[in-house]
């Protein structure tokens, strides 16, 4: 984004929806900066981005853990930045979806105007950092699916 003595105005606000699924669930724990299997979630806005919301619902009855990799360079390179474990049918049944922002496994984010942790996303000069997610535990089971949603605010 260019340096501005304006405020900026978010843009548009652009839902976030991915699905892991069994086929492409599951990568190595720790595969340094080239896990596979990963998914992408979103990409940055043209002038960055903040993501305001992100959760995670499953219809697994097997619990699962996520990690969260975010990539500066269009995805060739990508880097952890957390973990958040989904318990077994999170969002379905009676328990509730899985916060990934407000998840304790995921520090060191910024704060909004509410006090609540938001991710930035930076348009980087003209590649845009994307979000990716993978699976760690194991594959999701056949069927099932782990579901991705949030709001991301583009300026």
């Amino acid at each position: 984004m260019a340096k501005t003595n304006t405020i900026p105005f978010p843009q548009n606000i652009t839902p976030i929806n991915a699905t892991i699924v069994n086929a492409t669930s599951f990568t190595a724990a720790n595969p340094g900066t080239a896990p596979t299997n990963t998914i992408l979630v979103t990409t940055a806005g043209a002038n960055d981005s903040i993501i305001k919301r992100l959760t995670v619902a499953s219809t697994d009855t097997s619990a699962a853990t996520i990690q969260w990799w975010k990539s500066p360079d269009g995805g060739t390179t990508k880097y952890l930045i957390g973990i958040t474990v989904i318990a077994a049918l999170s969002g379905a049944a009676t328990l509730i979806n899985v916060d990934v922002l407000g998840n304790s496994t995921i520090t060191g984010m910024s704060l909004d105007e509410t006090g609540k942790p938001v991710l930035m996303m930076s348009a980087n000069g003209g590649t845009p950092e994307k979000l990716y997610a993978c699976v760690i535990t194991s594959a999701v089971t056949a069927s099932k699916n782990l579901y991705i949603t949030g709001e991301q605010v583009d300026y």
